[in-house]
């Protein structure tokens, strides 16, 4: 047999429908129109779908392609089915072969639940909260300000690239890292607290997992501290009366902040001495021994026979950081000074310093932690604290 006996005629090839059918012995020519090759058939066609329906039926191809698509999706349903079936009857052996240990506990599996809404958190926190009116609206415009920024509707929506935009974009606004870490810190107390009302635990256990990536791109510390001058405290001083003066002496004797203050109870006090626990900082202990004045001004402060607190509004409620940073402005103008609330905590803080007070007394004063020096040795003998106290009176009243 020669060469040109070998051969007649072209190869057919394999055509690719759009319906993803493999059709044998249709090409395409290069004026564009298709035509059957590797058969006697002979005709041409320019449209795609008319050329693959003719040759269809001019091979007979049309019905066997049909009954196999047919059969191949009539299979894998039966796969499907019959694997589903396994999974219900034999978790187990469907675990063993498949490798998934999960599967094996089919049978103890429960339906999930679905996700609450933001609005379901919302409420849970606005309700059942135990701080201030003004501490929530802070904390629900913080989450507001998340949910908005990043973009999420749900807590699915909370993922590490949704927190990383958060981030990113706080940190663009070139605010204080306090403020950055006010509002991150904000955003995760509302889940954290709904994840103490046993709300969605596993879904809020992961997006805290990812919220932890929130961090303030500037220090959160106070590097400048602003201590009240002594002239300045004189003239607040002579102008305070009743619950302002025993607020404001308080503030500066035992190195509190003003919303520490009002949050204070009668029972913080034993033996001349403040002893109670700054929770900012994970309950830490905090120790001050009172001065005379500061003692004789908490005392004639009227009691309430059911309430332990000391501070309370016109209304007879307790007084919140707000309505005492209102008195505390009030007091400052009508005193012809410029002074921040939080001066008088630097004030006191910089005097015990500047005295070469010991580090760790100056610390338990503050109600920060003091390596070496156990609680329990400070509740025995508070007034181990008095060098400290003592060095702020002798700055601002001596």
């Amino acid at each position: 047999m020669n060469a040109s006996s070998k051969r007649r005629g072209r190869k057919a090839k394999h055509f690719t429908t759009s319906t993803e059918e493999t059709v044998r012995g249709l090409t395409r020519i290069p004026d564009g129109r298709w035509k059957i090759i590797g058969t006697q058939i002979r005709f041409t066609e320019p449209d795609e779908t008319k050329a693959i329906q003719r040759f269809l039926e001019l091979t007979g191809q049309e019905e066997s392609l049909i009954e196999s698509s047919r059969k191949r999706r009539l299979d894998e349903l039966v796969n499907w089915k019959w694997i589903g079936q396994q999974i219900i009857l034999r978790p187990q052996w469907v675990a063993q072969k498949t490798g998934v240990e999960k599967l094996a506990y089919y049978d103890e599996a429960k339906p999930p639940k679905p996700l609450p809404s933001f609005d379901v958190l919302e409420q849970e926190w606005k309700e059942h909260a135990t701080c201030s009116v003004d501490q929530k609206g802070k904390i629900l415009r913080a989450f507001q300000d998340f949910k908005t920024t990043a973009e999420i509707g749900g807590l699915r929506d909370i993922t590490p690239e949704a927190v990383i935009k958060y981030k990113d974009a706080v940190h663009a606004r070139n605010t204080s890292g306090k403020q950055q870490q006010h509002l991150f810190c904000g955003a995760r107390r509302l889940l954290r607290f709904a994840k103490s009302r046993a709300i969605a635990v596993d879904a809020i256990d992961q997006a805290l997992r990812y919220m932890s990536l929130l961090q303030a791109d500037k220090t959160t510390v106070n590097l400048n501290p602003m201590p009240v001058e002594v002239e300045d405290w004189k003239k607040m001083l002579a102008l305070a009366t009743g619950d302002n003066r025993a607020m404001i002496l308080l503030m500066l004797n035992a190195a509190l902040y003003i919303r520490e203050t009002v949050r204070l109870k009668r029972s913080d006090f034993r033996d001349g001495c403040l002893v109670a626990r700054r929770e900012k900082k994970g309950r830490v202990l905090r120790v001050a021994p009172l001065w005379k004045e500061t003692l004789e001004a908490v005392e004639a402060i009227p009691k309430k026979a059911d309430d332990d607190h000391i501070f309370f509004n016109y209304a007879g409620e307790h007084l919140h950081r707000s309505g005492a940073t209102v008195r505390f402005r009030k007091l400052a103008k009508r005193a012809g000074v410029k002074v921040l609330p939080s001066q008088l905590r630097d004030g006191a803080f910089t005097a015990a310093v500047e005295a070469n007070v010991n580090e760790q007394l100056c610390n338990i004063l503050v109600g920060h932690r003091a390596p070496g020096m156990r609680d329990n040795y400070v509740l025995r003998s508070p007034r181990m604290v008095k060098p400290a106290t003592d060095a702020i009176y002798r700055k601002y009243f001596v």
